[in-house]
Formats: C-alpha cells, structure tokens, sequence
C-alpha cells in the first residue's frame, strides 16, 4: 500500500509507515538513482551542469571577496554565486581587465587609469564622470574621494 501512497498521505496507517520509517526515504534515493543508470542519465539536471561548466570558466579569485563584485559578472550573482561556490578557479592565461565604473574592457583604446587612492578604472569611464559633474571632477565610487582629471595616472600592464 506504501507504494499507493505519497509520504504527505492523510491516511493515518500509511502515514504512521512512512513517519517511523527511514527507509523508504532511502528506498527512493536508490530507485531515483537506478533509474537514472538505467536510462544513462544523470541524477544532476543538465543545466546545473551546464551552468556550473560556465561559471567555472569565469570563476577568479577575487569572486569571493564581497567588496570587489562586478554588476555584469555571473559569479558575482548572488544565485549563481552560490552555483558556483563549490567549484575550482578557473585558469585564465590571458586576463582582460574590466572597469568596475562601465562594465568595458580596459584596452589600448581605452587604458586603466589610476587615483590617487590607488583604485584603478577606465579612462572613458572616468572622462564622462568629470563631463556629466559640473566641476570636472571625479568621485570615486569605492571611498567617495573627489579628484582633478590631471590627477589621474596612466597604468601600464607588463607581463
């Protein structure tokens, strides 16, 4: 009869059964699972695994620092995040930096830029800044800090 029956039953005799019982929470584990090796399936969805495969490709260091998420970064998602939390770093021989201000590469075309205060973003990113402020100023969206255009300093990447 317990077969009849889902666990949630009303039936108080059933649901005595399936109460005192560990077993059959153990009994459906090790159908599900045979019935997954029977079909050649995996008792993982497809697109956890998926995702999981992209989010360690994108996966660095710095996504488990809570001060230094990105808005366009899928690890920096709080759902996601905790997707990817168990996986490995993923191994990143050519690095592109990413301005935290525009969310755009930091190329030759548009060169990482540093404060005084040593926090680093894109040049285009900062030039509209100072353009949309009245002043011509920069504020430094991480401490709040005001800063001159001609007080920024070009940063140069070597490897």
């Amino acid at each position: 009869g317990c077969l009849v029956f889902s666990p949630e039953t009303l039936c108080p005799k059933y649901r005595e059964i399936f109460d005192a019982d560990p077993r059959w929470a153990r009994l459906d584990s090790v159908f599900q699972r045979e019935v997954c090796s029977m079909y050649g399936l995996s008792d993982t969805s497809l697109l956890e695994l998926t995702l999981q495969a992209g989010l360690s490709a994108l996966k660095t260091p710095f996504c488990v620092h809570e001060d230094s998420r990105e808005a366009n970064c899928p690890m920096c998602n709080r759902t996601l995040g905790a997707l990817g939390a168990p996986l490995p770093f993923g191994r990143h021989t050519h690095s592109v930096l990413i301005c935290h201000l525009s969310g755009r590469a930091m190329d030759e075309n548009n060169p990482p830029m540093c404060l005084p205060n040593g926090h680093v973003y894109s040049h285009q990113a900062l030039l509209e800044m100072a353009q949309s402020n009245a002043d011509g100023c920069i504020t430094c969206p991480r401490t709040n800090q005001r800063y001159r255009l001609a007080d920024l300093r070009k940063v140069y990447i070597t490897s």
